[in-house]
């Protein structure tokens, strides 16, 4: 085999979708609102150490401020890529990502391009916390 194998050189995310699962997501729409598409299934699968991040051009979607809400409410953090002024999404994110831009065009471009960079930042801290678990093993020897 040419070169390192990139399933054992960094640790996995585990990461869930909220919109790639159409029956549920009409489901809760048909049944209740599309208001709370987002945040009825937080409650069920997030927890306090995950990290919700959302994509909006305005930030007024009820949607996805009810989504920031839930996940605020389970303490979970909070990363918006937000467009125009930010909305009412930009105080309920812990990380704002804010492109000033009211031409969906431009902000959805530059989404795009965050999307890569907070892919790349994330899995670069991950694996800066997989060398801190190392050291802070308590006989010394290396290990996870």
């Amino acid at each position: 085999m040419c070169g390192k194998d990139p399933r054992r050189t960094r640790e996995r995310f585990r990461v869930h979708s909220l919109v790639d699962n159409v029956a549920r997501l009409t489901a809760w729409a048909n049944d209740e609102t599309y208001d709370c598409v987002f945040s009825e299934p937080l409650l069920n699968q997030a927890s306090q150490n995950d990290v919700l991040v959302v994509i909006t051009a305005s930030g007024n979607s009820p949607n996805i401020v009810a989504a920031l809400e839930t996940a605020r409410s389970i303490g979970m953090a909070t990363i918006g890529c937000l467009g125009f002024d930010g909305g009412k999404a930009l105080p309920l994110c812990d990380i704002p990502l804010l492109v000033p831009s009211r031409d969906y065009g431009v902000v959805e471009g530059v989404h795009g391009i965050l999307t890569h960079v907070l892919t790349a930042w994330l899995t670069r801290a991950v694996g800066r916390m997989q060398v801190s678990h190392r050291v802070l093993n308590l006989d010394g020897a290396e290990g996870e």
